[in-house]
């Protein structure tokens, strides 16, 4: 069926979300009828909508049904792990997924653990058995799954790594040294998870990591580790990742300081950074907004961006309303030498000043 506007794919995928509703009303013969189906459609299935539905249902049915399911899948498990050719790999993969969440859903992490072991060793999950081991209080086991070598993983990068240049997180990593953190502090290890907490915050600036950090400290050293801290975030190098952490905490200070410290090296470009830390800022320290804000009509105007020139007008009005006197204390030409300035350099970008006077 031609279904470019994606209305019939809709109507499937709402029936699938509808599916674990029902099955939580029916009674025992018809869930394990139900239980008789899914298992040949699962296989069957090419748009995952049975896989979603299976995963989700799940959880609503009873320990029989359970049971029966895992033996039906279980025995679905040769043929398809057998098969070489893609779909065929990707139906292995959905039993195997549908197994585990039925020992999730009978909180059985030993089941759970053989399941994925069952994986190629690549593509094991020792994060996913860690983090069961840690929630049944197996911490020693847990902390020998965190620990496990792994291949690198996928990178993502924020608009922050951006800014700074950086080649953004392994994801994979980033939940690692998470999952160890819990692990380590539910066996009581204080000294191991402090250190594990400090290390990492020195080197990503996580708030709520500090804040963890901060909490397991003894009575009376926070303060002296906050200090610490901060005078860390101030000197780091990724200069728009301290800018927002300082602004999170908040630190509207400090933020302010590190601002005008480095007056001449922000980059417009960087939007969503730097807008809402100028709107942050404008109010109590209105000479770092002030850096701010010109930064970011700077890079407006030099490039042309006329999408964007009704943001710098109405930077360009914030402006006009903070006292000249506050922006030359901080070393910078008043408003009204800016203004003129942009005046000189870019007069003939009419549509920019036409929003202005507006």
């Amino acid at each position: 069926v031609d279904d470019s506007s994606g209305s019939l794919i809709s109507l499937y995928e709402r029936a699938a979300e509808g599916l674990p509703a029902l099955v939580a009303r029916c009674g025992e013969d018809d869930k394990a009828n139900l239980v008789e189906g899914l298992v040949p459609a699962l296989l069957a299935d090419e748009h995952g909508l049975i896989d979603a539905a299976l995963l989700a249902t799940i959880p609503v049915l009873g320990p029989v049904e359970l049971v029966a399911l895992d033996r039906a899948l279980d025995r679905a498990t040769p043929a398809a792990a057998k098969a070489r050719d893609w779909p065929r790999q990707r139906r292995r993969d959905r039993l195997l997924r549908a197994r585990k969440a039925i020992a999730d859903a009978g909180s059985d992490v030993d089941a759970f653990i053989a399941l994925e072991m069952q994986r190629p060793e690549l593509a094991r999950d020792h994060l996913d058995i860690a983090e069961r081991l840690l929630a049944a209080g197996r911490t020693t086991e847990a902390l020998a799954f965190v620990r496990k070598p792994r291949r690198p993983g996928l990178h993502a990068s924020t608009a922050l790594d951006i800014a700074d240049g950086s080649a953004g997180i392994d994801v994979d990593a980033h939940r690692q040294v998470r999952v160890e953190i819990a692990i380590l502090a539910a066996a009581r290890d204080v000294a191991a998870s402090q250190r594990l907490r400090w290390s990492t915050f020195q080197a990503d600036l996580d708030p709520a990591l500090l804040r963890a950090f901060l909490a397991a400290l003894p009575d009376f050293e926070d303060d002296e580790a906050l200090d610490r801290a901060f005078a860390h975030a101030a000197a780091h190098p990724a200069r728009h990742r301290a800018l927002a952490f300082l602004l999170e905490w908040p630190r509207l200070d400090l933020a302010a300081a590190l601002v005008l410290r480095h007056a001449a090296e922000w980059d417009g470009r960087h939007y969503g950074v730097l807008a809402p830390a100028a709107d942050a800022l404008q109010h109590d320290h209105p000479a770092a907004a002030t850096v701010l804000y010109r930064a970011l009509i700077d890079d407006i105007l030099q490039r042309g961006r006329s999408a964007a020139y009704g943001h710098a007008a109405r930077y360009l009005a914030t402006l006009a309303t903070i006292e000249s006197d506050v922006i030359a204390e901080a070393g910078h030409v008043d408003h009204r030498g800016y203004s003129e300035g942009l005046q000189r350099a870019h007069g003939r970008k009419h549509g920019f000043w036409s929003l202005v006077r507006d």
